[in-house]
């Protein structure tokens, strides 16, 4: 057992989390780190993160938050500086988590309205204090096109997801008749001793009906050997460690094939993120990160 990887997983519960929302909506923070200022965010309400892309980029929505043009005042809030990371976003999109700190009452940008910019304030609970079931540590082997790798896994195993299971009860408000089976997300850490990294794993799920869906995954956070860590490290995560993580979530999850090829990988994300950062240079003009 490392104790390292233990009491950095402390930080960072394993487990099923819930999405932060609005009644159907999740609340997303699009958070602008321009050179030039602080780090600032505002808060938006939208179905998924596509819909806050083609929000941002349509009818001027993001320049007139930007340049502060809009007729209703922008409600721009500070955002602390994240862990270092390689590449910085211009413009970066955050799903919220109801773990995440955020303010009880919070103004939400409504991504369902295109033609205008439409301001709502939303009521939450505060952020919660997620108890957790306490993590199991198991060693695993996994194979790649490269070989054979052992790793250290952190999750509650009585909590971890099969596709013919639903997790735990979602937000009450997020059930609501004739829309789209939420999601959740769940949490889990992995140690790979070969790279000298801890990895902190976020999966997206849709649950309703009979099956669990599996949606995508992504490297929320990262631990180097000395310490160091990195904030959503899409773009720092070398092919090896990529593939040898895929290895876990298919043996550990086991996902159904059909979603795992619709699914959203961390190169998906990435080419999807670089298309998005070239349309936004396409409408802002050339403005530095």
């Amino acid at each position: 057992m490392n104790p390292t990887f233990r009491k950095w997983l402390k930080q960072y519960p394993p487990g099923w989390k819930h999405i932060l929302r609005c009644g159907d909506r999740q609340v997303f923070e699009v958070i602008d780190h321009r050179s030039g200022t602080e780090p600032r965010g505002v808060f938006v309400l939208a179905d998924q993160r596509q819909t806050v892309m083609e929000w941002l980029l349509d009818s001027g929505n993001l320049k007139r938050l930007l340049d502060g043009t809009a007729a209703i005042p922008i409600s721009w809030h500070p955002v602390p500086q994240a862990a270092t990371r390689s590449v910085r976003e211009r413009v970066e999109i955050v799903r919220l988590l109801e773990d995440d700190p955020h303010p009880i009452e919070l103004e939400a940008w409504d991504a369902r309205i295109r033609e205008q910019l439409m301001l709502s304030v939303v009521m939450t609970s505060g952020p919660l204090q997620s108890a957790g079931a306490l993590p199991e540590f198991r060693e695993m082997s996994v194979f790649t096109e490269s070989g054979s790798l052992d790793c250290l896994v952190g999750i509650p195993a009585e909590q971890i997801p099969k596709t013919n299971h639903q997790p735990p009860a979602s937000n009450p408000q997020s059930s609501a008749p004739g829309h789209q089976p939420p999601e959740q997300v769940f949490q889990f850490g992995v140690r790979f001793p070969e790279f000298g990294r801890d990895f902190l794993i976020r999966t997206l799920f849709r649950h309703g009906g009979s099956r669990l869906r599996f949606l995508g995954w992504k490297v929320q956070r990262l631990r180097e050997s000395d310490g160091t860590e990195r904030d959503q490290p899409f773009w720092d995560i070398a092919f090896q460690e990529e593939k040898a993580l895929e290895a876990v979530l298919r043996q550990l999850l086991e996902i159904d094939s059909e979603d795992w090829e619709q699914s959203n990988t961390s190169q998906r994300e990435r080419v999807r993120r670089q298309e998005f950062q070239a349309r936004l240079e396409g409408r802002l003009g050339q403005w530095q990160p």
